[in-house]
C-alpha cells in the first residue's frame, strides 16, 4: 500500500468515526429530551389523578385546577381514561 493510499483510507476512516460520533452525540441528545418529555407527562398524570382523588374532581375540573395547556389537554383526558379502566 502506498504512502498516499493509506493517508486516504485513515482519512476516510476517521471521516466515518466523526459521522458515527456526531450521530450518537445527536441521538442521545435527542433521547434525552424524549426522557424528559415522558418524565414530565407521568409527573402531570399522577397529579391529576391525585387532585382528582383528593378533591373528587373530574377530568375537566382537575386539567384546570393543575393548568394543564389547552392544546395538551386532550392528549391527558385520552391517559387518564387509559390509566382509570
Amino acid at each position: 500500500m502506498t504512502c498516499n493510499l493509506k493517508k486516504e483510507v485513515m482519512e476516510v476512516s476517521n471521516l466515518g468515526q466523526g459521522i458515527f460520533t456526531q450521530g450518537l452525540e445527536k441521538g442521545l441528545a435527542q433521547g434525552r429530551i424524549e426522557g424528559l418529555v415522558q418524565g414530565r407527562t407521568e409527573e402531570r398524570l399522577e397529579m391529576l389523578d391525585k387532585v382528582m382523588k383528593k378533591l373528587n374532581f373530574n377530568i375537566e375540573q382537575a386539567l384546570q385546577f393543575v393548568e394543564i395547556p389547552q392544546d395538551q389537554q386532550e392528549m391527558y383526558r385520552e391517559l387518564l381514561r387509559k390509566n382509570n379502566t
